[in-house]
């Protein structure tokens, strides 16, 4: 792994570091359905290939080793001719299935309908956090069957042209159905059923209806 990560939509962004390369070995473990708790991180023994103050291992509960991973060391990096950091993740692929119980994957055909995206600008008290709203949206989407197949937080802001205590968060809702082509009109009357249950929360607001827009 090496270089910046950012969602789509992101004007800012962060370079590749420790944090994600760790959080790319959880997810590996979330998706063949093993309990994050089971696996133990440490501190990776000084070895030759990774940055000693950048690396970990992680470990199962009966001691095996599952993954190491860490930050190339500069004279392995230099060697290759690698330019700027990159991060380096050793999965032990067989100790790890022969130590967990595999949930059972379901083959699913790929959904050859395109999907639909839509905007929402919101302002929000600067102690509220994306994972409420994001929960508020996943919630309405469920209550009233919503094809939503994902909802993004593109962009968040604090500062000028804001009331004092305020930020706004922007997020993407992509709509898309597996059944067929969706019509504008369907996708609007659905964002116009998210935007109304967000006008019935406390402290939260359409920038598109405070008055000068921020």
């Amino acid at each position: 792994m090496s270089g910046h990560s950012y969602p789509a939509y992101w004007q800012q962004f962060s370079q590749i570091d420790i944090f994600s390369l760790k959080g790319f070995a959880e997810s590996l473990i979330e998706l063949i359905g093993y309990p994050l708790q089971m696996v133990n991180w440490q501190p990776l023994d000084e070895n030759t290939y990774f940055d000693s103050s950048l690396s970990f291992r992680g470990m199962l509960k009966n001691g095996i080793e599952i993954f190491r991973g860490g930050l190339i060391c500069k004279t392995i990096s230099d060697a290759f001719g690698f330019w700027g950091e990159h991060y380096c993740l050793e999965v032990a692929w067989q100790k790890l299935f022969d130590g967990i119980e595999l949930n059972d994957f379901q083959l699913q055909e790929i959904n050859r309908y395109p999907s639909i995206r839509r905007d929402i600008s919101i302002v929000v008290n600067q102690d509220q956090t994306w994972k409420n709203i994001e929960s508020l949206v996943l919630k309405v989407a469920s209550s009233h069957d919503l094809p939503m197949e994902r909802v993004e937080l593109f962009d968040s802001y604090q500062g000028k042209h804001l009331p004092p205590g305020k930020k706004t968060f922007s997020y993407s809702i992509v709509f898309r159905s597996p059944h067929k082509t969706l019509t504008d009109n369907e996708v609007d009357e659905w964002v116009n059923i998210i935007k109304v249950a967000i006008k019935k929360e406390p402290e939260i607001f359409l920038r598109e209806e405070l008055a000068g827009g921020f």
